[in-house]
């Protein structure tokens, strides 16, 4: 089970900034997978806006790309990781 970040930062960034914006906020916050996303869109969980969110999943086949999930219409896109995206951060509780 996980707990949603409830105050995201509005500030977009790239994949790495992400990264180490979860991990300053402590306290086992993190970037979700890509699978944690879609499931949040499936399940309409509240306070995400019709925009994209960086994922922690990479692309095997080519890391400079990362997952990222259109939340207008919930299509999983490769995104190359220097782009910038929006940020909500999970943590396992």
């Amino acid at each position: 089970m996980i707990e949603w970040q409830t105050d995201p930062t509005k500030e977009l960034m790239t994949w790495h900034e992400a990264m180490k914006y979860a991990e300053s906020l402590g306290n086992g916050w993190r970037l979700p997978t890509i699978e944690e996303l879609i499931d949040a869109y499936d399940n309409n969980i509240e306070g995400f806006q019709a925009i994209h969110y960086w994922s922690s999943s990479e692309y095997a086949k080519n890391t400079i790309y990362a997952c990222i999930i259109n939340f207008n219409i919930g299509v999983v896109i490769l995104a190359d990781k220097t782009f910038n995206y929006s940020v909500r951060c999970v943590r396992d509780i």
